[in-house]
């Protein structure tokens, strides 16, 4: 047995199968091919009985190739559209699985102890390979292209799939994103987010993807402002594309909500840190992102209006049934909304948008930042841009109980940037004062959030009475709608103003040097 261990990074996109060929027989300009191969595969892929190993975020499968057995564990990507995994390797002298020595000790630990009879068979995945090595001319980055198509088989269910994986053996990581826009030109290629191995879970076992939170990003004192944005951008980017293939699958709501809150706070970052970038380039990412997150609001509406607005109203309605004509027509508008979005979300225009994207961050530093971008230091910054935003926040709210809707919007625009920022630069400061400071920022932000939704609930039902004029039953339950909202928008303004007062009563713990 042969053992080895590395990290690797790669970059995937799905095809229709029937497209595979379009793309697979292109030479990028700028690239000279060598080594082109084709090979079958088949992957098995094993797990416990209780799926440990896809809990702990890893895959343990055996490819047979060519008469060789090649056992491995791979872990979960973590990262941007750029999928960034430990590999570890052991040649097997057949196809038997052995309980593996895992090398990463957290992992291991995850996993607990192994016998091999622990293992069973999950699924597996049997695949055409073509695939060739490429360098490109102009920086030496060497890669591997990989063109698969195949069938996916658990039991007697089956599912074909095709995809193109652009692994990174030595170089640039844009030039994967480079490359991958090549191709993109020649087929209908698109970020899914999954892999063979969550493709395999989802028909063995029925294991959808999960939506992901957003995590606050690692930033250490004394870096450049340059180098802590990469950083910010990444972890943004990080968060949208881990919500990609939820979103896709079309059965978790809160994957929509958390892709647009990703693109919320990509946006923010935009705004927050525009005076360190090229006014250029920051107006032609702040384009695509808006475009993106212009096809999530609408569903994301839909979805606020039919689980929290309605059900809201229905708990506290008599008759609720009176609401049924508003769940219909909303719930058919949501329908069709949905179709689009996941059109829009497989579409070249927006493959092309995310690439441009994650070229944009992993180029950062070559883009012609300005010079006080790589001479302040990130603490210094922070300081200033919290300061900034946290005086924008209370000149907007200024007599804040007397304000009517339209500036109350202004606060909560304001208030969300400021949110954002503390999230941002949060490890910079002592954790427990950041947090507190957020939880008071989350209360406000919840309370004008729910007066927006609000807002936004009300066009939605004049919308759809639009739609459907002469449905008396449907203008009936917007008028109930609209009295339960006034008087929830009545009872909830006291808190609302509490929250604000203990808003301005908050001393920026940035200000005290902690």
């Amino acid at each position: 047995m042969t053992d080895s261990s590395a990290a690797e990074t790669e970059l995937k996109l799905s095809i229709d199968p029937k497209k595979l060929k379009d793309v697979a027989s292109v030479i990028p300009t700028g690239w000279v091919m060598s080594d082109l191969k084709t090979r079958k595969l088949i992957n098995t892929y094993y797990d416990t009985d209780d799926l440990r190993f896809l809990k702990a975020g890893c895959s343990l499968r055996v490819r047979e190739t060519g008469g060789r057995f090649i056992q491995t564990i791979k872990s979960d990507s973590g990262s941007d559209a750029l999928h960034r995994r430990l590999e570890q390797n052991r040649e097997l002298t057949d196809n038997t699985i052995t309980a593996p020595t895992i090398d990463d000790p957290k992992l291991a630990e995850q996993i607990g102890f192994l016998f091999p009879d622990d293992l069973v068979t999950i699924f597996s995945n049997q695949f055409d390979r073509r695939s060739m090595e490429l360098t490109c001319t102009n920086t030496g980055t060497l890669v591997e292209v990989a063109f698969d198509k195949g069938m996916i088989r658990a039991g007697r269910q089956q599912q074909p799939f095709a995809e193109v994986e652009i692994e990174l053996l030595e170089g640039l990581p844009a030039d994967l994103y480079r490359l991958a826009q090549q191709f993109l030109e020649n087929g209908p290629l698109y970020l899914s987010g999954e892999t063979k191995s969550s493709r395999g879970y989802k028909q063995a076992r029925g294991i959808l993807p999960e939506h992901k939170l957003a995590d606050a990003p690692v930033l250490e004192p004394g870096l450049s402002v340059g180098a802590a944005m990469r950083v910010i951008f990444t972890n943004c980017f990080s968060q949208w594309m881990a919500n990609q293939a939820a979103l896709l699958s079309d059965h978790d709501p809160e994957a929509v909500h958390q892709m647009r809150v990703a693109l919320r706070r990509f946006r923010s970052a935009l705004s927050l840190l525009s005076d360190y970038l090229p006014e250029a380039e920051t107006g032609r990412i702040e384009r695509k992102v808006r475009w993106i997150a212009d096809i999530l609001g609408p569903a994301r509406d839909l979805d606020v209006f039919m689980t929290e607005i309605l059900a809201e109203t229905s708990n506290d309605a008599l008759t609720p049934e009176i609401l049924m004509p508003l769940r219909d027509a909303a719930g058919a508008a949501r329908n069709r909304r949905r179709g689009v979005m996941r059109r829009a979300l497989t579409s070249r225009r927006y493959t092309s948008a995310a690439l441009s994207i994650g070229l944009w961050i992993e180029t950062l530093d070559s883009i012609g930042l300005p010079d006080k971008a790589t001479s302040t230091d990130i603490s210094v910054a922070a300081n200033r841009l919290l300061t900034t935003q946290w005086q924008k926040v209370l000149k907007r709210g200024r007599k804040f109980e007397s304000l009517g809707y339209d500036n109350r919007h202004m606060v909560r625009i304001a208030l969300k940037k400021l949110r954002y920022a503390n999230e941002f630069f949060r490890s910079l400061y002592k954790h427990d004062k950041a947090r507190n400071y957020g939880r008071k920022l989350t209360s406000l932000q919840d309370d004008l959030g729910f007066m927006n939704d609000m807002a936004m609930s009300m066009q939605l039902c004049e919308n759809l009475c639009k739609a459907d004029p002469e449905n008396a039953s449907l203008a009936a339950a917007r008028g109930f709608l609209l009295g339960w909202q006034q008087h929830r928008l009545h009872q909830d303004d006291a808190g609302m103003v509490a929250h604000w007062r203990a808003f301005e009563r908050a001393k920026p713990y940035w200000e005290t040097g902690e």
